[in-house]
């Protein structure tokens, strides 16, 4: 038996670090995800949790 453990990250990313990551848009839709915008950039915090065993 093997025991199943997580750890949740928060990134915050940029718009462009966003769109570079698109090939997760599984794990981002499933995941949290709030926009912040700050001066003329919009920053993007996606809280991800990590399962590994």
């Amino acid at each position: 038996m093997r025991l199943l453990f997580h750890r949740t990250y928060n990134i915050l990313l940029s718009f462009t670090k966003l769109l570079s990551l698109l090939h997760y848009k599984k794990e981002a839709e499933k995941s949290h995800h709030f926009s912040y915008k700050f001066g003329q950039e919009t920053f993007y915090l996606i809280k991800i949790t990590v399962y590994y065993t």
